[in-house]
């Protein structure tokens, strides 16, 4: 037997109640050092199905609604509640930061969507004949430039709605930029409604806003490293 982490909160911060997480495995509390982790036990390491995932997340959604809550990334394994608790007093100094940077907020997704992808650079270079190197090479940066240039215009637009903010480029052909912003509980819809409004600025690129989530892009997962 082994526990799955869902998460770390403070103690006597609980969502009330039975929670069930994954495979229907009631979640416990293992307290120390002040903190509290969300765990459950398994025989064997669940696998990462859809399912699985989902009943994860409304763990720490759960929580999350009312007490600030650091996510584990799914998968996470400890071999019993004394490896739980030595794992708390040891890192108690990372994570009561942490737990303060995000008290009081939830993080929202913001994904660029190109409405027709870049043609890649060999493509449009065998089309066309060309043979300079240099007009390949613009042609393989310009994607890169675009998205570049998308996540600054969201970032001047957004910023000042958000606590933190990260993002990413390019992580797919038609998705020049995948974002997260940490933003204060209560002030969702008005985040959505700026997206809203900066998307309608935008030509060939549709924004979407998504949300509310655990705050994973700006704690790192309490049992990374």
């Amino acid at each position: 037997m082994s526990l799955l982490l869902y998460g770390i909160t403070t103690a006597g911060e609980d969502a009330g109640g039975e929670l069930l997480g994954v495979a229907g495995a009631a979640v416990s509390r293992i307290g120390a050092a002040g903190l509290v982790a969300l765990a459950s036990e398994h025989a064997v390491k669940p696998e990462l199905t859809e399912e699985a995932l989902w009943s994860f997340e409304r763990v720490l959604e759960s929580v999350m609604e009312a007490h600030a809550v650091l996510p584990v990334r799914f998968g996470a394994l400890l071999a019993d509640a004394g490896e739980v608790a030595r794992m708390l007093e040891l890192r108690r100094a990372e994570f009561v930061p942490k737990l303060e940077r995000v008290r009081g907020a939830v993080e929202l997704s913001v994904r660029g969507i190109w409405s027709e992808a870049p043609e890649p650079a060999e493509t449009r270079h065998a089309a066309t004949g060309a043979t300079s190197g240099t007009d390949y090479m613009r042609a393989r940066l310009a994607p890169q430039r675009r998205a570049h240039e998308l996540a600054e215009r969201v970032h001047a637009q957004l910023d000042d709605r958000a606590r933190a903010s990260t993002h990413r480029i390019l992580t797919h052909a038609s998705v020049p930029l995948s974002a997260a912003f940490l933003v204060d509980r209560g002030t969702e819809a008005e985040f959505a409604r700026a997206v809203d409004s900066l998307a309608a600025e935008l030509a060939g690129t549709e924004l979407v806003c998504t949300g509310p989530w655990p705050a994973y892009s700006f704690v790192g997962g309490p049992h990374d490293g």
